[in-house]
């Protein structure tokens, strides 16, 4: 899939693939493998921003935390530029509680090479279909900067709370039967009062998560040593970004952290391996 961009809000596209990036199927890699975005070249000092809101400032966007947002001070158009000055090949961006969506905010990602003497359009101007997290998949090279454009709001000022730029890994195998997609897999704690007689008085949301697992079969020792166990070692402290299934279902991403200590362990005498990754995020 050349252009996996959609304009509409129906579609309610959060993998959104740069018409310049060709994803080509591979015997042991296909556009449905899953994507993990953890790598983040991202850190504070490296952002700035038209405006910010002197409680929210642009730097919190290089915090992993959800709750901490940059947030405008109006509702103009705005622009986000980070010189992140890599030294290795860049393919993703990923944001995660924004209001994007729902404000009808166009977005719009260009990247210099060139010390931000020009930029290069990575993703053409587009409205994500609503404010799940969303990850953006742009042709691979050292950027020295990247720059997001926002479009006007609807009444209230933009704000992004994650913004990971950096190297996608890409899951050896597919998932297939058994796993439960994290958009599907939510749970809510809730309060609800009764009456004395049992009437129903009221239903209370305490909040809301999502959980599944991911489980993984039949890895390559050597993609799990070099690829895999980097990953797990930054994930005992860091979220990333998740997608089960990003061609067929590109709106299925979720922010996630870990809630268990996957052990790769040995599946098969040809050496083959296997981990279990239980997940908990948002969508």
């Amino acid at each position: 899939m050349a252009e996996g961009r959609r304009n509409h809000r129906a579609g309610l596209v959060m993998i959104v693939i740069s018409p310049n990036l060709v994803l080509s199927p591979t015997p042991t890699v296909n556009p449905d493998n899953p994507l993990i975005g953890w790598h983040n070249v991202l850190e504070p000092g490296m952002l700035t921003a038209d405006e910010a809101d002197p409680d929210f400032p642009v730097d919190n966007l290089a915090n992993p935390a959800t709750f901490l947002f940059w947030r405008a001070e109006t509702t103009n158009a705005q622009n986000i530029i980070a010189e992140i000055n890599a030294t290795e090949d860049v393919d993703y961006i990923g944001i995660a509680s924004h209001n994007l969506g729902s404000q009808q905010i166009a977005v719009q990602i260009e990247g210099s090479t060139n010390g931000g003497s020009t930029f290069d359009v990575l993703i053409s101007s587009m409205t994500l279909g609503d404010d799940s997290p969303a990850l953006f998949r742009i042709p691979p090279a050292p950027y020295t900067h990247i720059k997001i454009s926002l479009g006007e709001a609807l009444d209230s000022p933009p704000q992004i709370a994650v913004l990971y730029i950096g190297q996608l890994l890409v899951l050896e195998r597919r998932l297939y039967v058994g796993h439960a997609p994290m958009k599907y897999s939510r749970e809510i704690e809730v309060t609800h009062g009764e009456s004395e007689n049992g009437q129903f008085l009221g239903r209370i949301v305490i909040s809301r998560t999502t959980r599944t697992t991911i489980d993984l079969e039949n890895l390559t020792p050597t993609w799990v040593r070099q690829k895999l166990v980097p990953f797990l070692l930054a994930a005992e402290e860091t979220p990333f970004f998740f997608a089960w299934r990003p061609q067929t279902y590109p709106n299925e991403v979720g922010y996630a952290w870990l809630t268990n200590n996957p052990r790769p362990i040995n599946q098969r005498p040809n050496g083959m391996m296997s981990v279990s990754l239980e997940l908990t995020g948002i969508v």
